[in-house]
């Protein structure tokens, strides 16, 4: 592998980003909404809720009897703790991480559209396939032009979320509730195996459309799993721990190596100039 010519093309890739509104716009968007608004309403309206009411109080015993281990082990530490104190901590450590999975699959989804179908509409393809490099170092060099800055904004907006929580929330639970194992398998094991994932989608997607828009709408179906998680830690049939976390990072690995293995097919120059320019 030829380092030198995989880092000119993902340096490329990176620096082209900033001509493309919709990429640039969506990662500095998607990190504030749920590195800081999102968490600031969280904790405000968490802590505001009226528990006096039925539909409050219901909300609160799916809570509790959902997660009881993780509330005691809180409950240890803050004997005097309130029930909106407890949805605090669940909507922070149990509903966030599933938002927060929008950060690097919208961000990577973008970027990934934008270098790859991007050089379709900017009719830039063909130099690289006539260009004196191996598919190989294309392919790394694309992947990497998508993966790097994705992580980077969503390591960026977790640390400027965790500051933020950790600061709001430090005077109720006495502690640093972030990060936590929850947080720390998600951005260490989730969020890389999905960005690949997403990647390789993008790449498999780029064969088959011919614009930026087209892409963005194909690549849309990747929310679906991150809704669908949304909606089963809200109504308490799956929780979005460690164990889950872990099981679906090697779920979302195993489809990396089904889509990395369609891509495979591509290894030669005039398969993929064909599924590229065609």
């Amino acid at each position: 592998m030829n380092k030198a010519a995989v880092w000119a093309i993902a340096r490329k890739d990176m620096r082209s980003m900033t001509s493309n509104k919709q990429v640039w716009i969506s990662m500095i968007i998607l990190p504030l909404i749920f590195g800081l608004i999102f968490p600031v309403a969280a904790v405000f309206l968490g802590k505001s809720m009226d528990m006096t009411t039925e539909k409050n109080l219901k909300f609160y015993h799916t809570i509790t009897s959902n997660m009881p281990d993780q509330l005691q082990a809180l409950l240890n530490v803050n004997p005097n703790m309130l029930p909106n104190e407890q949805i605090v901590y669940f909507i922070l450590n149990f509903m966030c991480p599933s938002f927060f999975l929008m950060i690097p699959m919208v961000t990577t989804s973008m970027i990934a559209a934008n270098s790859m179908v991007g050089e379709k509409e900017r009719r830039t393809m063909e130099s690289l396939l006539f260009a004196p490099i191996s598919v190989l170092d294309l392919f790394v060099g694309k992947v990497l032009s998508a993966f790097l800055p994705a992580l980077a904004v969503s390591f960026g907006a977790f640390f400027g979320f965790a500051v933020i929580v950790d600061a709001l929330t430090y005077n109720t639970f006495h502690a640093l509730i972030i990060p936590n194992a929850n947080w720390l398998m998600l951005m260490f094991w989730v969020i890389p195996t999905i960005t690949l994932c997403v990647i390789l989608f993008n790449v498999l997607i780029s064969a088959r459309v011919k614009t930026f828009q087209a892409a963005q709408n194909l690549s849309g179906v990747v929310v679906l799993p991150v809704v669908l998680l949304i909606v089963s830690n809200a109504s308490g049939l799956l929780l979005f721990g460690p164990l889950p976390m872990l099981i679906f990072g090697i779920v979302v690995l195993l489809l990396s190596l089904f889509f990395l293995s369609r891509i495979a097919k591509w290894n030669q120059r005039h398969v993929l100039f064909e599924k590229q320019i065609h």
